[in-house]
């Protein structure tokens, strides 16, 4: 068995962030799940609100991100996030769930594509996934919560141009993370953070 398999556990990590124990077997598809109860409310009912700034958007993007950035360094690929993964708790914690069709990095073998309106174009052409296909859909819903519409349609076409917004600050990281040549998307999680970070400290949004 430990031939075919590949078992992460991880318990909480920095207080409110958790992996669930996840078994994957040959063929990159996840066997077993084992999650602790997250409470909370889907990021939706969050953005939706027209009280939620920017800021305060990129400040839960942020923590996103880190979390993101803690399921990659395990090579896990979440490979379906939208705003119905990603639960806010009463303070504010970020939680991601449902790793249904999670696979490992550079895995060739598992082709699972998540929902309409958020995967990526090389999950749309099932070519094999990485960080960046993530990184992807956590901009698609980023794009959702500052302007209230989604950025791509039920084919997962754009058709929402990030261009036909402006130059604004906010839109440069948006088209790093949404570019549909994933060469030229943005590697890491770590790189949004920072890009982030410069908008929030700067006052830039």
């Amino acid at each position: 068995m430990a031939e075919r398999e590949r078992s992460i556990i991880n318990g909480q990590l920095a207080g409110v962030r958790a992996i669930p124990k996840i078994l994957f077997f040959s063929d990159c598809r996840p066997e077993l799940l084992i999650y602790r109860y997250i409470a909370g409310q889907p990021l939706y009912q969050t953005y939706t609100n027209r009280h939620t700034s920017i800021q305060d958007a990129l400040r839960l993007f942020r923590a996103t991100l880190l979390i993101l950035g803690d399921i990659h360094s395990e090579r896990i690929i979440h490979n379906d996030l939208s705003p119905g993964n990603l639960l806010i708790g009463r303070q504010n914690q970020v939680s991601i769930i449902d790793f249904g069709n999670a696979t490992l990095h550079g895995c060739s073998e598992f082709h699972a594509v998540g929902k309409p309106h958020y995967a990526s174009p090389e999950q749309i052409e099932h070519k094999p996934i990485d960080a960046r296909s993530d990184i992807y859909q956590v901009g698609c819903v980023l794009f959702e919560a500052i302007y209230k519409s989604q950025y791509l349609d039920a084919n997962n076409r754009p058709h929402n141009s990030i261009d036909a917004f402006n130059n604004s600050p906010i839109n440069c990281l948006l088209k790093l993370m949404l570019d549909s040549a994933r060469s030229k998307r943005i590697t890491s999680t770590h790189e949004c953070i920072n890009i982030i970070d410069n908008l929030i400290y700067n006052q830039l949004v």
